[in-house]
């Protein structure tokens, strides 16, 4: 059982030699070679899932607060993934505030997050990608009562040729309209030109009025307000 006891281990003490390894249930083992800075394996067998839960006491109240699927998808807060792009490598799941945040402490650096992309199917080997490429993006959905749908999304595409040290980019913001279509209402292309209502912006700012909107108002408006 997963009755709390403040006794129990599980643990290697004193081994001379060799590779000892542990095995529960032949679903789990644990190798922990001897020797200083040893590369220890935690091993799923038999295509298992493994969930971290806790609880304030005993078996009650148990909540999953790590999820290993059995793909190698990570879940943290459930079991069940919700990611309207699935498989989703990594969730974050609250039924309250809450995120994901990057903290640094230097007095030189700074938090990034990431996206990188390489057109190899091959993990750690480089091919270069091409003009279109989608390299990431971050997607804003809401429940429509039956599953998450995409609201708004930005993406970030490669935006002309490849080459040594150059990979040039854009980036395009997404809404979805009153029909729930999902369509580009604005880009930065790798030229620094802005385009709203356009994909193929001319000048620095270039706006254009769909014809879906009819023949009255502008495309756009600039006012200057005076306090009085």
């Amino acid at each position: 059982g997963a009755t709390s006891t403040s006794s129990a281990k599980f643990g290697f003490i004193n081994v001379a030699g060799g590779s000892p390894t542990a095995t529960i249930s032949s679903n789990l083992s644990l190798i922990v070679p001897t020797g200083n800075a040893p590369a220890a394996t935690f091993n799923l067998l038999n295509n298992g899932s493994l969930n971290f839960q806790r609880s304030p006491g005993g078996d009650g109240g148990l909540a999953t607060a790590l999820y290993i699927q059995n793909n190698g998808n990570v879940l943290l807060g459930d079991t069940s993934p919700y990611g309207v792009i699935i498989p989703s490598k990594l969730e974050v799941t609250t039924n309250a505030d809450g995120g994901v945040s990057l903290n640094t402490f230097a007095s030189g650096g700074a938090s990034w997050l990431e996206f990188q992309r390489s057109a190899s199917n091959t993990i750690g080997t480089q091919t270069a990608v091409g003009s279109g490429h989608t390299l990431g993006g971050l997607l804003f959905n809401g429940s429509d009562g039956t599953a998450f749908r995409i609201s708004s999304r930005i993406t970030g595409f490669v935006d002309g040729t490849v080459g040594s040290n150059i990979v040039p980019g854009r980036l395009a913001f997404f809404t979805a309209n009153s029909a729930g279509t999902v369509t580009e209402a604005m880009r930065i292309d790798s030229s620094q030109r802005v385009g709203i209502g356009t994909t193929a912006p001319t000048s620095e700012l270039y706006v254009t009025r769909p014809l879906s909107f009819g023949t009255t108002g502008k495309a756009l408006a600039v006012f200057d307000q005076i306090e009085s």
